[in-house]
């Protein structure tokens, strides 16, 4: 994704994102860009009605689409997207359905994953209105070599995962970058963009993420309720050795090499981080509330 100050510099955002002051849905004010992927353009806004900041998140696949002349319009490039954009509105309104469901309190995950606050149709898409965190990514942290707490974030995320899953739900792209600090120490699981609800697992769209999805991630119409414990393995080997655990041998055969080769840390803790590893699903630490209790 483009930072907001990659954003600004862009000649052609103009052409892409919505201009800034631009109101939505008679409530919700652009007031400043903050980053754009493939798939969506995220915004920082006002919701006019409580005097607070929101993020605006907008379905803007722009290998498919283009911005009217009017400004704000997205339509098709072309009669071939209609399929392939039908189906990411529906998985648009499958993550605004999931952070629904997860801002009910007895999830216990209030404040620990995007606050879903609307989400409608307008000018020919979609957009996700989410509650705005202030704070760093893990990913920026880690590259800036900041001091940072291991058990902390690790109980944390861990405990995120563990109520996610009690609430039926799989989130599927756990990363570094999706990892946010928050000002007041706070540990909150971003984009839940490939999230699924358990029962639909092999059936909605996934992306795969270098370094952090599980195998059977990359291989089509495969997927397992496991997914997110390999990812959580991979984040904590990631902060405790520095490089990601995957590895290839001659044969091009994936393997993952043992922790320990890098990092002194208790054997049981390695041993564990080593299970959430394990390249078949079957084989792998299940119980997350074993990995908390270790960290």
């Amino acid at each position: 994704m483009l930072t907001r100050r990659e954003i600004s510099n862009n000649l052609d955002i103009c052409d892409i994102a919505l201009g800034v002051g631009t109101i939505l849905n008679e409530r919700y004010r652009i007031t400043e860009y903050m980053s754009w992927g493939n798939m969506t353009i995220m915004y920082i806004g006002n919701d006019t009605q409580r005097n607070e900041t929101i993020l605006i998140k907008e379905l803007a696949p722009f290998s498919m689409v283009n911005r009217d002349l009017d400004g704000r319009s997205v339509i098709p490039r072309n009669k071939l997207c209609d399929e392939k954009l039908k189906e990411l509105k529906e998985s648009f309104n499958n993550e605004a359905s999931i952070l629904k469901k997860l801002s009910d309190d007895k999830y216990g995950l209030k404040c620990c994953v995007p606050d879903y606050r609307d989400c409608f149709t307008e000018n020919g898409t979609s957009y996700l209105i989410m509650s705005y965190y202030e704070g760093v990514d893990l990913q920026k942290l880690i590259s800036e070599q900041a001091d940072l707490n291991f058990r902390e974030i690790a109980r944390a995320l861990v405990d995120i995962v563990y109520r996610l899953h009690n609430a039926g739900i799989l989130h599927r792209d756990i990363k570094f970058s999706n990892i946010l600090l928050t000002k007041d120490k706070r540990v909150v699981l971003l984009d839940f963009g490939s999230a699924c609800y358990m029962d639909d697992e092999a059936k909605t769209i996934r992306y795969v993420s270098n370094g952090f999805s599980p195998p059977e991630l990359y291989v089509e119409d495969s997927s397992t309720r496991w997914v997110d414990n390999f990812s959580l393995g991979a984040v904590l080997y990631q902060m405790l050795t520095g490089i990601g655990p995957i590895r290839y041998n001659s044969k091009r055969e994936m393997y993952i090499h043992d922790i320990c080769e890098y990092v002194n840390i208790p054997w049981l803790l390695a041993y564990v981080i080593m299970k959430l590893l394990e390249i078949k699903p079957e084989k792998r630490l299940k119980k997350l509330q074993v990995v908390k209790a270790l960290l």
